[in-house]
C-alpha cells in the first residue's frame, strides 16, 4: 500500500497545474457518480469507473486505453460501456485532453529512455495489481505490543507433563465452628411451599 501511495504521489508531482487542480477537485468525482447512477451501475462498478478515470487523470493509464480498461473492468455489454465512456470523455476528459496527451508523451519518452526489461505482460500485471490496491485497500492490523515466546523445547508434551506438579493446599487446621441452628416454626417445612397460617 505504501508503494502505491509513493507511485501516486510521484506521478502527481509531475502533473501540470491544471491536471493537479482537476485531480484534487471533487467535481470530476461527482460527474462520474452522476454518469454511473444514470447508467444504472452498482456501487462497486461506480468505484471501478472512478478508479479508471483517476488512473487516466493522474497519467498512469493512457487516454487511448480508457475504453478497453473500462470494458475489462466492468464486464458490461459493449453498447453500455461505449455510452459510458463517451459521456465520461465528453464531460471530464474533453477539457483536459491536451494536458493528458502531453503527459502521456512525456511518460512514453521516459519509458523509451529507461528501456526497462519489463515485458508488456509484466507491466499489465503491475497495472492490474495497482488497480486492485486502489479499489480494495487493505487495512493493516495494529502492531501488538506483547510478543509471545515459543518454548525452546521441541516436545511441549514432555516439557509440561514430565515435571511433578504441586498444588498449594489450604491449611485445614482451622475449623470453623458452626453454631446452633436457629429454630423456627417452619423447621421441617418445605422452603419452597407457601406457608399456611
Amino acid at each position: 500500500m505504501d508503494e502505491l501511495k509513493e507511485i501516486l504521489q510521484s506521478q502527481y508531482k509531475i502533473l501540470p497545474q491544471d491536471l493537479k487542480e482537476r485531480v484534487i477537485s471533487e467535481e470530476w468525482r461527482d460527474t462520474v457518480a452522476n454518469i454511473s447512477s444514470k447508467s444504472g451501475l452498482d456501487l462497486d462498478s461506480a468505484d471501478s469507473v472512478e478508479t479508471e478515470v483517476l488512473l487516466v487523470l493522474i497519467g498512469l493509464e493512457p487516454l487511448g486505453s480508457f475504453r478497453g480498461n473500462l470494458s475489462k473492468t466492468l464486464l458490461l455489454p459493449k453498447e453500455k460501456t461505449d455510452s459510458l465512456a463517451n459521456q465520461i470523455e465528453q464531460q471530464i476528459f474533453s477539457s483536459a485532453r491536451n494536458s493528458l496527451e502531453k503527459i502521456q508523451k512525456e511518460i512514453e519518452i521516459e519509458k523509451v529512455e529507461e528501456k526497462s526489461d519489463i515485458t508488456p505482460q509484466e507491466e499489465e500485471k503491475i497495472r492490474e495489481k495497482m488497480r486492485l490496491e486502489i479499489e480494495h485497500p487493505q487495512k493493516t492490523p495494529p502492531a501488538f505490543e506483547k510478543t509471545f515466546s515459543v518454548p525452546q523445547s521441541a516436545n511441549i508434551i514432555e516439557d509440561k507433563l514430565g515435571k511433578v506438579v504441586k498444588l498449594p493446599h489450604e491449611n485445614s487446621d482451622k475449623k470453623t465452628e458452626v453454631g446452633p441452628k436457629p429454630t423456627s416454626q417452619y423447621e421441617n417445612a418445605d422452603p419452597y411451599r407457601e406457608p399456611i397460617e
